[in-house]
C-alpha cells in the first residue's frame, strides 16, 4: 500500500523481513522458504560429497586439513 515502487519492474529479491501483510503480501509463506532453502542447500552438499567423495569434499571445505 505504501510502497511507492510497486508498479515499477523489481531489482533484486523479495521482502523477507515483514511479517505484516501491508509490506509482504506472501509473508505467510516465508517459513517454508527457508525450509526449501535449507533442504536444497544440505541435498547440494550432500550429493557432491557423493559425486568427489569423502577425502576431497573434506579438503575442499577444510574439514579435515
Amino acid at each position: 500500500i505504501i510502497d511507492t515502487t510497486a508498479h515499477q519492474t523489481p531489482i533484486g529479491g523479495i521482502n523477507k523481513d515483514s511479517t505484516k501483510p501491508e509490506y509482504s503480501p506472501h509473508y505467510y509463506f516465508h517459513l517454508k522458504a527457508v525450509q526449501l532453502a535449507i533442504e536444497a542447500t544440505q541435498r547440494f552438499f550432500n550429493d557432491l560429497r557423493k559425486d568427489i567423495g569423502n577425502p576431497i569434499f573434506e579438503r575442499l571445505f577444510s574439514i579435515n586439513p
